[in-house]
């Protein structure tokens, strides 16, 4: 068990099968008291690391492909409003108080080469 925060952390299983099951790659382990349970695979060491992980030795947080994806979904919501607060969004950006009222999330490669920005606006005060 790798998950850090699972109470079972860093025990070892032994390891009965492996299969898709309720929609994600799970485990099955004989667990305490001999009884078979599951956990998602991710939770193990049954895979190797992720070499993205290894390499970046704690210096990032996210990703490529993960920071990828949530650009594709940054895109697919902000395509489904409306024109107007699409245009209604980047006209109040050019206010000072817009802009406090924003952050940009940046997604580059490894080399630092910017892929896309995305201005993400907090919602105003009642």
């Amino acid at each position: 068990m790798t998950h850090p925060f699972h109470p079972l952390a860093g025990q070892e299983f032994d390891l009965i099968s492996r299969k898709r099951n309720w929609g994600e790659d799970r485990v099955f382990i004989v667990g305490q008291g001999g009884l078979t349970t599951s956990m998602p695979a991710t939770w193990t060491d049954v895979d190797p690391p992720d070499p993205y992980v290894v390499v970046s030795a704690g210096r990032t947080a996210f990703r490529i492909q993960d920071l990828l994806a949530l650009a594709g979904l940054l895109d697919s919501l902000q395509s489904r409003l409306p024109k107007e607060v699409q245009s209604e969004l980047r006209r109040n950006c050019k206010d000072e108080y817009a802009l406090q009222r924003s952050f940009i999330v940046r997604v580059s490669d490894h080399n630092g080469t910017i892929l896309r920005d995305y201005t993400v606006y907090l919602e105003s005060d009642p």
